[in-house]
């Protein structure tokens, strides 16, 4: 007679009966009697007969049934089924609804897919299961669970319109532990699912495996000790690389995985990643506010966001993977735009790539036409490309710039209880809570106890403030002095008119000795002067006026509302100087933190007064101020 056997069958064979007979690996399992079908993915040998040895009717869903049914029972002669088993097999072939639904409502549906026999290799679990059947024995038999971690996704979350959001790693996460998103896999066979799962995932190693998990990818080699799952891979530095800038290969290893590679919609900028949980530019990572809201963001820290709409805070929770981002170390070893890139094989740049003009030399550029002259005796560019595009780069962590609005309303500032708040408004202080009622803005904090005897955490709450830099980074404070009987109203009316002079300063105040306004702002701000003493001003041993009494009362002004604590650098200026800010920033930006100012006056190079500083645009940082404000007797602290 002909004998059936499954080659892959994991362990000795139990008495065929209807009832009862378990799913298992290699097997179709009939649960309690319930015309339900578990095909698990494995290799099965079949021999191809008649339908008249197995004993029923010629139908291709008979066959397969029958093949398996005896495949299981591998040493009973097929002439020696009984007639129930028989029945069963063609009540089965009659009813194909049976194959797709478990008919329990306590079977999980994704489970329809996948069976195994989880007691056979139990002994070696750890390396010799594949994740599928760690996952299915965990969640059937309690066996194999120690590989489990928190869920890496919801499947709930985005599931009314998971065709177009969900990427394939999540569609194949919940296809299997939910059966939801499996119809994305229809036309894979269970074999085929099984062996993909054995291959080897992006960021792992598929030297040994030699095939790819994702579909469209394909296994290149960095070296001869290592490969990468990689869906393009041009021979130079991976940018991606996050460990090393070393030149890979790029030698296509096994077959590419067949398909595409799963273009599921990711969430871009300001928009809600909670669905998604994952975002469409590189190096950025999907981050929880509250139950509410969710964006990418290069880096999250707890507490509000000072580029954010509002001062609520953000839990920054992560939510998915973080996208896939350029190395860390392209910016010390890549080239700029300006070299030759030909030996580097990468461009420190966004969005650039190497391009060869000829064997001899390469430049970085965002694009390159084949056979372009820049001279018509010059070679022509060939425009080879020499290594991989830098993509586009998230900004640094400690990245500093314009602050949103509500910054300068909400965040606290020195004395203030910042618990609440979690922010600061001085620069460079942090709020650190010193207990469950009090947070106070420092520089910083050491734990311990205080004269209640009650413990200091000095938990560092929110992000240190780099000031109130609302127009642009580094932040400036603007001030003038003027005269409102004079022509020098008419000069500082003009320049709130046009928004310029002081009025393009982060902050600015005007001084004046009688009370008056001087206008409003675009935004409707009222300028009002700050009143001072008025002092009677002289003439110099230089014929300039002597004034130096009436300024030391406006900077007394300065010190004593401290203003200036909110800003990288404190500038005077006087009504008729011209100042550009934009530009004062870029002079600026280099030297902040530093205690310094600025000499802005060298007529005599010879002389040991000069250069120095003269009076119309009087420039201070931060660090200064604080020592002018120690000199002066008014009182200083930070730095």
């Amino acid at each position: 007679m002909t004998r059936l056997e499954d080659v892959d069958s994991e362990r000795p064979l139990e008495p065929c009966s209807l009832d009862g007979l378990a799913a298992d690996s290699g097997d179709i399992g009939f649960r309690d009697g319930a015309r339900q079908l578990r095909v698990s993915s494995i290799r099965r040998r079949v021999a191809r007969q008649p339908a008249a040895a197995f004993g029923v009717a010629a139908s291709a869903g008979v066959l397969l049934c029958g093949a398996i049914f005896a495949a299981w029972c591998r040493h009973q002669d097929v002439a020696e089924m009984s007639s129930s088993k028989v029945e069963a097999l063609q009540s089965l072939a009659a009813a194909p609804h049976a194959l797709e639904k478990p008919s329990s409502p306590a079977e999980k549906p994704g489970r329809t897919y996948f069976s195994f026999n989880c007691s056979a290799g139990f002994s070696g679990w750890q390396h010799e299961w594949s994740q599928l059947k760690k996952d299915f024995c965990c969640d059937e038999e309690k066996r194999g669970c120690e590989h489990r971690t928190a869920a890496p996704f919801d499947c709930d979350a985005g599931y009314s319109d998971w065709r177009g959001v969900w990427p394939l790693s999540k569609t194949g996460y919940c296809c299997y532990h939910r059966g939801r998103g499996c119809e994305r896999f229809g036309g894979v066979s269970e074999k085929q699912l099984e062996e993909q799962a054995k291959c080897s995932a992006v960021g792992e190693d598929c030297m040994k495996t030699q095939c790819c998990k994702d579909a469209g990818l394909q296994c290149f080699s960095k070296n001869n000790f290592w490969a990468e799952c990689l869906e393009t891979c041009s021979a130079g530095p991976n940018i991606l690389d996050q460990e090393s800038a070393a030149w890979w290969q790029c030698r296509a290893i096994g077959q590419r995985t067949p398909g595409k590679r799963a273009s599921g919609r990711c969430s871009g900028h300001n928009e809600d990643c909670r669905s998604t949980q994952c975002c469409s530019e590189p190096g950025m990572q999907c981050f929880q506010k509250n139950s509410l809201w969710a964006s990418c963001k290069a880096s999250c820290t707890p507490g509000p966001d000072l580029y954010g709409n509002d001062p609520d805070l953000w839990s920054c929770k992560t939510l998915g993977p973080r996208t896939e981002g350029a190395a860390p170390w392209i910016s010390q070893v890549c080239a700029n735009s300006n070299e030759d890139c030909s030996h580097k094989g990468c461009c420190m740049e966004s969005n650039h790539q190497c391009f060869r003009k000829d064997n001899g030399y390469a430049q970085c550029k965002t694009e390159c036409k084949p056979g372009f002259k820049a001279n018509p005796w010059e070679p022509a560019w060939s425009c080879a490309p020499v290594g991989m595009r830098t993509p586009q780069l998230p900004p640094p962590p400690d990245a500093k710039g314009v602050v949103s609005k509500w910054v300068a309303d909400t965040c606290s500032g020195e004395g203030d209880n910042c618990l609440k708040t979690q922010c600061c408004k001085p620069v460079g202080l942090q709020c650190y809570k010193k207990s469950e009622y009090w947070g106070a803005c420092q520089n910083s904090c050491e734990p311990g106890v205080d004269k209640d005897n009650k413990t200091i955490t000095c938990e560092p709450l929110g992000k240190r403030s780099w000031g109130l830099a609302m127009k642009g980074y580094p932040s400036l404070y603007c001030f003038s002095l003027y005269m409102p009987q004079s022509k020098e109203r008419l000069v500082m009316e003009a320049q709130l008119r046009m928004n310029a002079g002081i009025f393009g300063c982060d902050g600015y105040d005007v001084f004046a000795s009688t009370e008056t306004i001087l206008g409003r702002t675009k935004d409707l701000h009222l300028v009002e002067a700050i009143l001072i003493p008025n002092i009677k001003v002289g003439v110099s041993q230089d014929g300039t006026a002597g004034n130096a009494q009436l300024f030391m009362a406006v900077w007394d002004k300065i010190i004593a509302q401290r203003k200036f604590t909110f800003y990288d650098w404190t500038i005077k200026v006087d009504p008729d100087a011209a100042i550009i800010p934009w530009r004062m920033r870029d002079h600026l930006r280099w030297h902040v933190g530093k205690n310094a100012y600025v000499v802005n006056c060298n007529k005599f190079p010879g002389s040991p007064n000069f250069p120095m500083m003269y009076g119309a645009v009087e420039v201070f940082s931060m660090q200064a101020m604080y020592a002018y404000a120690r000199g002066s007797g008014r009182g200083g602290s930070p730095p």
